[in-house]
């Protein structure tokens, strides 16, 4: 089966973003960037068990636009986690693709994420 990547809003804005950066840090991780309106955010990714950075987007994919974020459903990635039982069965897991324009694109398997906050708070 195909993957199927759907438009999602995770309540921030990947486009023109810049000082982009993420740290690993308890199987979190934690991505900070600042958005195009010049405003910093902070997302936390809960129970991570898989993340790439690419720094080619997704032009292959003419579906996939290179400065929004997307969920992937079908996915082999995802599908290889749960095969592998590295999420329990009980948990869902998300195959996230956030893609800030030419800079890159950042996927992670995950099972949830806060929501935005500015750093610092």
């Amino acid at each position: 089966m195909a993957a199927r990547y759907e438009l999602v809003d995770l309540g921030f804005s990947t486009a023109d973003a810049e000082h982009i950066s993420f740290e690993w840090r308890n199987s979190q991780l934690i991505l900070q960037f600042v958005d195009w309106k010049e405003n910093p955010v902070s997302v936390v990714f809960q129970d991570v068990a898989g993340v790439q950075w690419n720094e080619e987007s997704y032009a292959d994919q003419p579906e996939v636009r290179n400065d929004t974020c997307y969920e992937v459903h079908q996915s082999d990635w995802t599908s290889e986690y749960v095969r592998r039982q590295a999420f329990p069965r009980q948990q869902c897991v998300r195959h996230l693709v956030l893609c800030f324009n030419a800079v890159g694109v950042l996927e992670v398997l995950c099972t949830g994420l806060t929501t935005p906050k500015l750093y610092g708070d």
